[in-house]
């Protein structure tokens, strides 16, 4: 691990887990999760909270002696985001510590969460198997779960070409990533993710593009690829940059929707 600060990816492209409603944050490329969502999930019991527990003398040597044995500093395994939507993240190992104080059965479910996560790393293809299984079992066909799945591909290959040409999150309102992807999904859609889910009335958690025709999936990947390439050919740099190659190819993609409207 990096002696620089932690850094997170943005929040579309952290690993969903989900229990009784409420989504965990899972940071699979770090290996971290969020404490706060895994407090909620098991309920939010009082006295149980992220910051009440690390400081109990179990829970502080157990932090202690993993930051020693991954020969980094403690805060690199366990780091707390403060203001509005903030939360406790920590190692993985952290979090299987937390989830056996917060309550057995709670302990159990994290258990095979990362048990899976566990061998989907060693075999990548089980988990698209686990998520064309999962959609097939909401009602998918399997012409919308491909589409899907090579969606969330491009979706991640953007952000890496992003992140590659030096766009960073300097804060809330300020984070190209975000922004990019308003920026496509308003221009090949018509509408914002925000304003997709408030039309679709979904919960803020949703994934929006989990509840899009396989047509506007379509567009958005088309984008999407487009954006990429953009900002390869272009050398573009930095935030400014980035997101207006992301702009030209969503209204590049809302140009051909448009002529063939037309024809």
């Amino acid at each position: 691990m990096s002696s620089q600060q932690l850094q997170f990816l943005p929040m579309t492209d952290r690993v969903p887990l989900r229990y009784g409603g409420q989504d965990i944050g899972f940071d699979a490329d770090k290996r971290f999760v969020s404490l706060t969502d895994l407090w909620r999930a098991a309920g939010s019991p009082s006295g149980k909270e992220p910051a009440i527990w690390r400081r109990r003398d179990d829970a502080a040597s157990f932090i202690k002696d993993l930051a020693c044995s991954l020969n980094v500093r403690q805060s690199h395994v366990l780091t707390s985001m403060r203001g509005k939507g903030g939360a406790t993240w920590a190692h993985w190992q952290i979090g299987l510590a937390y989830a056996k104080h917060l309550s057995n059965e709670f302990h159990r479910f994290v258990n095979e969460a990362f048990r899976e996560w566990a061998e989907e790393r060693a075999d990548p293809t089980l988990k698209v198997e686990r998520a064309i299984d999962a959609y097939r079992r909401r009602g998918k066909d399997l012409g919308w779960i491909e589409e899907r799945v090579e969606g969330i591909a491009q979706r991640k290959s953007l952000v890496v070409v992003m992140a590659d040409h030096n766009c960073k999150v300097k804060g809330k309102h300020d984070n190209p990533f975000s922004e990019g992807t308003r920026a496509i999904s308003l221009a090949a859609l018509g509408k914002t993710p925000k304003e997709i889910k408030s039309s679709k009335g979904l919960a803020k958690s949703a994934r929006t593009r989990d509840y899009l025709a396989k047509h506007e999936l379509s567009r958005l990947r088309f984008a999407e690829c487009e954006a990429e390439r953009l900002i390869t050919e272009t050398e573009a740099d930095g935030n400014e940059a980035c997101v207006e190659a992301c702009r030209r190819a969503g209204r590049a993609v809302r140009a051909a929707i448009e002529s063939l409207s037309a024809a």
